[in-house]
C-alpha cells in the first residue's frame, strides 16, 4: 500500500505552486523539468489554465532519455476540504 500524500490548500493553490516551480526550473535548465499530462499543453496553453473543482493535475518526471517515466503525480481535490490528494506512483520498468 502506498503512503498518503497531501497538499494543504486548494487545487488552484496547488496549480499555482507547481506551475510557478515549472517556470522557475524551465528558466534554470532551459527545458521542461517535468511534463504535464493534464492539463494537456498541446490542447491549451498552461499559462491560461485555471483548475475547476473536479479537475485533476497530472505530471510526469522522466529519465534523462525519456524512455520511461520515473514518477507520476496525480493531484485532485479532497471533497469538502482544502486539501489536495497526491497519488504518487513509480515506474515499474
Amino acid at each position: 500500500m502506498s503512503p498518503d500524500y497531501y497538499f494543504r490548500g486548494t487545487l488552484v493553490q496547488y496549480w499555482n505552486t507547481i506551475y510557478a516551480e515549472y517556470q522557475r526550473l524551465f528558466s534554470v535548465y532551459g527545458r521542461e523539468p517535468f511534463e504535464f499530462t493534464s492539463p494537456d499543453p498541446k490542447t491549451s496553453p498552461l499559462a491560461e489554465y485555471a483548475p475547476k473543482y473536479y479537475d485533476f493535475v497530472e505530471i510526469l518526471f522522466w529519465e534523462a532519455d525519456h524512455r520511461d517515466f520515473i514518477v507520476r503525480v496525480k493531484a485532485d481535490t479532497v471533497l469538502d476540504s482544502d486539501l489536495v490528494n497526491l497519488y504518487v506512483t513509480q515506474s515499474m520498468g
